[in-house]
């Protein structure tokens, strides 16, 4: 096995190795044109780690370290949602000298220069102008692009008065990879995808004499998580529901949600046999991106039936479905209780049963509830067909015990 294909297969090794050393591990030690395999490596690492990787770059610099915060930058740009084209590690008179192009879904290009410091002056007209070659060999509209220069420390002040100076002083933007990381860490905190693409227009040109733009902004990333933290507070639609006995009462402070979707995470990559990259607060893309898996997990309620032990309840929202759709294995993965009793569910099981699944809406957003009941050791998961009780055994769906 290659020694890259090793690390990787070893959670703590990875953990403990250096860059330089992983970097060493590829080819002859150095990023030379040609050879991805340091960018399909930085593909299977977790976010916590790119992050970590960013941030090693620019306190401990080493050979090639430039280059390498090049790929961790390109590959942040890849998990905010972008179509990454990576530059090239030396460029020569032949080829444009960019250092990524991030293209969004409506076709917004991106070109990214990278740099770890602003301490020297930087060219802006070579920036301009690839940017222009780009636009001349048709591989951008120069009507729908502009630049991102991606600085390693926080000060910038030096650099922004230079843009503000300038002719490109409308085509050019500046973000500390710092920031980058928290944009990355918003993401990660927000349930539905349409959001998220809609936070990285923010790295685009605007003029902001008129603040609606941003205001709109932190609008959908607030309603976006009031409403998945609500789904998880509803009430069976049924005769036989009453109050839970273990929640708080009016007017009494609210208990904190069950977490421990990391478990869950393990056991179904364990199960499927595949690494997944965390895309949101609750969807996870394998690093082979062929399945997509939604983890959801639910504390133990009484189970207002005496035929049950214990009850647990979930939200499925479209932008849920609309994910999983992605892929051509999908997975609703549900933690009852604990991580000891995790099932996951192909998404073919559950749009077969959604017409009889209780519907929420709030605003203008619509989710189905997911109920699973328990007796002894076996879960069921309850719909209504026709006005009666159905439960399907999902004992072939259990990840694990």
């Amino acid at each position: 096995m290659h020694e890259i294909e090793k690390i990787m297969a070893d959670p703590e090794l990875l953990e403990n190795k250096k860059l330089p050393q992983i970097v060493g591990f590829i080819g002859d030690g150095r990023l030379r044109n040609g050879n991805d395999q340091f960018r399909q490596f930085l593909k299977g690492v977790s976010n916590d780690l790119l992050m970590k990787y960013a941030e090693e770059c620019l306190d401990s610099p080493f050979t090639d370290s430039g280059l390498v915060l090049q790929d961790i930058v390109n590959e942040m740009g890849t998990r905010l949602g972008f179509q990454v084209t990576p530059g090239l590690y030396r460029g020569n008179k032949a080829a444009i000298g960019f250092d990524g192009i991030w293209q969004h879904e409506d076709s917004w290009n991106l070109i990214v220069e990278v740099k770890t410091t602003d301490a020297y002056r930087i060219s802006l007209e070579t920036i301009a102008v690839y940017r222009s070659k780009l636009a001349e060999g048709g591989e951008i509209v120069r009507e729908k692009s502009s630049v991102l220069i991606v600085v390693g420390r926080i000060d910038t002040g030096e650099l922004e008065a230079q843009i503000r100076g300038s002719k490109h002083a409308w085509d050019m933007r500046i973000i500390s990879i710092d920031s980058l990381i928290r944009l990355l860490r918003i993401k990660e905190s927000l349930s539905d995808l349409s959001t998220a693409r809609q936070i990285a227009i923010s790295l685009r040109p605007y003029e902001y004499t008129r603040v609606d733009k941003l205001i709109e902004l932190l609008f959908l990333t607030v309603k976006d998580i009031e409403v998945e933290d609500s789904a998880t507070e509803f009430e069976e639609n049924d005769a036989a529901t009453q109050p839970d006995t273990d929640d708080a009462g009016p007017g009494s402070p609210k208990k904190a949600p069950v977490n421990f979707h990391e478990p869950v995470l393990k056991k179904v990559s364990a199960k499927l046999g595949v690494s997944f990259i965390k895309q949101t607060k609750s969807a996870y893309a394998s690093t082979t991106k062929l399945i997509g898996i939604n983890i959801s997990v639910s504390k133990t309620h009484p189970p207002y039936n005496s035929q049950f032990d214990a009850r647990y309840w979930f939200a499925f929202h479209p932008h849920q479905e609309a994910f999983l759709e992605k892929f051509p294995e999908g997975y609703a993965c549900y933690g009852c209780g604990n991580e000891d009793n995790v099932f996951a569910l192909p998404l073919q099981f559950m749009k077969a049963r959604k017409p009889d699944m209780w519907v929420s809406k709030k605003g203008d957003r619509e989710y189905q509830h997911v109920v699973i009941y328990r007796k002894g050791d076996t879960f069921y998961f309850r719909t209504n067909v026709d006005g009666n009780e159905h439960y399907d055994d999902l004992e072939q769906y259990r990840v694990g015990s």
